[in-house]
């Protein structure tokens, strides 16, 4: 049941960044002036690398939590999995106008953790998350604050997931996780409060 959870958490984790943090981006900056003049298609840069690796650390961190008796193993291939599920994900064939897209999202996203207003992070959470969503405006039937609520919710569809990644973090990691597993799950509910 732990490990399920924790593979869950875990693949759960890099839709949701995929999507809000694409790992193939380019700033149009970098594009227009180091890029296009050397003739080279953008790959993974320094900071996919780096985004790969913290999946890494985090996944090596879920498998020592989710099975401390075969603390060896499970680190490794909790580490491996993670890596790789964001390398499958986030390498794919997309096209210049979709990278420089997500160069666009990157820096907005990126800039959020400077922020020390959590309403203007919560905004650039929902601006990355809708970037290729329809939204339509439709009537309001109903209680008003209900529907309201339901509409949000189905918009930022981020929200329940993360709470979902947070809970399956929870059941993986075991009725009493260690202090490094307890300051994990602060985090993840630190981030689920600033995304509401």
């Amino acid at each position: 049941m732990s490990i399920a959870a924790a593979v869950a958490a875990l693949l759960l984790v890099v839709l949701i960044a995929e999507r809000m943090l694409p790992l193939r981006a380019v700033e149009r900056d970098v594009w227009e002036w180091r890029l296009r003049p050397t003739g080279r298609f953008p790959s993974l840069d320094e900071f996919s690398r780096w985004q790969v690796a913290t999946f890494g650390v985090l996944g090596a961190v879920l498998g020592y939590g989710t099975v401390p008796s075969h603390a060896g193993i499970a680190v490794v291939f909790a580490a491996l999995l993670a890596m790789g599920a964001r390398l499958l994900v986030g390498v794919r064939r997309v096209r210049l106008p979709e990278i420089l897209d997500n160069g666009t999202t990157r820096v907005m996203f990126t800039m959020s953790s400077v922020l020390n207003d959590s309403e203007l992070s919560a905004d650039i959470y929902a601006a990355a998350w809708l970037r290729k969503t329809k939204v339509s405006a439709g009537r309001i039937r109903g209680p008003v604050p209900l529907v309201l609520m339901w509409r949000r919710l189905r918009r930022r569809l981020y929200i329940p997931l993360l709470f979902l990644v947070t809970a399956l973090a929870a059941v993986a990691l075991g009725p009493e996780p260690g202090p490094w597993a307890q300051t994990g799950l602060v985090v993840a509910w630190g981030v689920l409060a600033s995304a509401v």
